[in-house]
This record gives structure tokens, sequence and C-alpha cells, in this order.
């Protein structure tokens, strides 16, 4: 997600420097402005991740359109955000996805380990209900019992040292 991000809002950076530079190039009203901001900066500023993709396609291609006019290091630039950052969103998608089935394996082994666990419990306990020596030593009862002694002593059984 962090990758992803950096690289949105490297592109976005670079979309509001080069406005200038179109703008005098080109003036604002002309043509070659609207191929690149038909909306002004607005919509870049207010772009969500959905959404760049379908810029950076309108903008790499007005870049190309006039690689005359701003140089080949601007098409190469903006070429390389473009790809940067869908690189960044597929590793994103990929990693969500690898997350998501790993969790639901997670799920699945858990509930698995869970009814074989509860398994033994039940024969361990069938087992020993008679014994109740050899039923204590599996069951433990004792995290269960409620400590009413608040500071920690032994309930004033037997008097403190000193």
């Amino acid at each position: 997600t962090l990758t992803r991000e950096d690289a949105f809002d490297d592109v976005i950076d670079f979309v509001r420097r080069q406005e200038g530079l179109i703008k005098s190039k080109f003036n604002k009203p002309s043509a070659a402005y609207l191929a690149f901001y038909p909306n002004g900066l607005t919509e870049y500023n207010q772009a969500k991740v959905e959404g760049l993709t379908d810029l950076l396609v309108r903008y790499v291609s007005a870049a190309n359109t006039y690689k005359t006019e701003l140089g080949n290091d601007f098409v190469t630039e903006i070429t390389q955000l473009q790809s940067n950052y869908i690189n960044a969103r597929g590793s994103q998608g990929t990693g969500i996805a690898n997350t998501k089935s790993t969790q639901s394996e997670i799920r699945e082994n858990r509930k698995a380990l869970t009814k074989h666990l509860t398994t033994i419990v039940h024969l361990v306990a069938a087992r020993t209900v008679d014994e109740p020596e050899e039923f204590n030593s599996y069951f433990n009862f004792g995290l269960l019992e409620v400590d009413n002694d608040k500071d920690g002593g032994d309930n004033g059984d037997t008097p403190p040292e000193g």
C-alpha cells in the first residue's frame, strides 16, 4: 500500500509541477493545454486510486502528441511514473489477494485443529472421569478459580513476615 501511495503521490506531484510548463508553452485555453488538463488541476487534485489510471492514459497520450514541444525527458518521466503506478497497484492487489488467501487458510486450519483438540479433550475426559487424580492431572481448573485476594497476599492465613 505504501508503494502504491508513493507512486500515486509522485504522479500527482509531477502533474502539478508540469502544469505551469504546459500553460506557458501552449497558453491555457489552447487545445494542447486542454489535452492535458481539460478540467484544470482539479481532477488531478481530486483523483482517487481507481481514476488515476485513466487520467494517466490521457496525460501520457497528450505527452506523446506534444513530444516535440515538451521534449523526450518529459515523455520518459511521465511514462515511467505511469509504469511505476500501474506496477505498484498490481503488486498491492496481489498482496491483498495473497493475504486474503492466507487468512482463509488460517481459518480453515484453525477450525480443523479446534475440532481435533475438542475430540481429544472429550476422549481424555471420558477415560478419566471415574479417576479423579488422573482427571485432575489433565484438567487444571485453578485458572478458572476466582482470586478474591486483591493485594496478591494469601488471604491472611499466615501472618506477614517481619
